[in-house]
């Protein structure tokens, strides 16, 4: 599979709305897995890398590891076997190989007799992109961290329900509430874009035929649930502020 040092539009609203996991110390990893890939975001807060295995790419990289992979079975199994790598961190080596960040991981309890594996994270370039469809680093790093952090710290509530401690080096179970909220943050954010894009743009024929279709067979966006679950965290906050003004 061909890697550009960009991060396609695409990869980034797939990955826009998952958690970051706070890893080895110095580094914090978005992962997302489906049917038959998986994309994944690592970050120094300075850098980023980004591994995007699909299944062609997937299988070549079982072949380094001797593994033939040579039905849909074997496949699903092995993508099963390097799911469990980001809740076993101590099974886990990040080293730096050129502009490479190499994410490696050994286990011996996933359906292998001795099983291993490596991402390969492709540094995204820091230079001015003009391209809407590509995301240079830095943008990157702006939209999944940056601008989810300003919108949670200028929240008095979501600051008062994250854990947020001294400035420090990050370790592996850093603020992990803080993390969450960053992916929430992050998820509202571009569904406020997505409405906003939907208020200015007068349907077709055709997509208001969808649209009635949609309105006879409701279904409620889980990003709606979450935005009414955060809601409902937050009027519980006040409801204890004014009981503890009464006393």
């Amino acid at each position: 599979m061909v890697h550009t040092p960009l991060l396609h539009v695409s990869h980034h609203k797939q990955l826009l709305p998952m958690s970051w996991i706070s890893f080895d110390q110095d580094y914090y990893i978005k992962i997302r897995f489906d049917q038959d890939e998986y994309r994944l975001l690592m970050t120094d807060l300075r850098h980023v890398w980004f591994d995007n295995g699909d299944r062609a790419s997937i299988i070549q990289r079982a072949n380094d590891f001797r593994l033939q992979i040579q039905t849909d079975q074997q496949f699903r199994v092995l993508l099963n076997s390097i799911r469990p790598c980001f809740d076993e961190p101590s099974r886990c080596r990040i080293a730096l190989e050129g502009k490479k960040l190499i994410l490696s991981y050994e286990s011996d309890t996933q359906g292998f007799a001795s099983f291993s594996w490596a991402f390969h994270g492709i540094l995204l370039e820091s230079r001015l992109n003009t391209d809407a469809d590509w995301l240079d680093g830095p943008t990157v790093l702006y939209h999944h961290f940056i601008l989810p952090l300003l919108n949670v710290t200028q929240n008095k509530d979501l600051m008062s329900s994250a854990t947020i401690g001294q400035p420090s080096a990050p370790t592996t179970t850093a603020a992990p509430q803080l993390l969450q909220q960053l992916s929430l943050a992050a998820e509202l954010q571009m569904e406020d874009q997505v409405q906003e894009c939907s208020e200015d743009h007068t349907p077709s024929t055709s997509e208001e035929t969808a649209i009635k279709l949609e309105e006879a067979e409701p279904k409620i966006p889980d990003t709606r649930k979450r935005r009414a679950d955060l809601e409902q965290l937050l009027e519980k906050k006040k409801e204890k502020q004014r009981r503890r003004r009464l006393f």
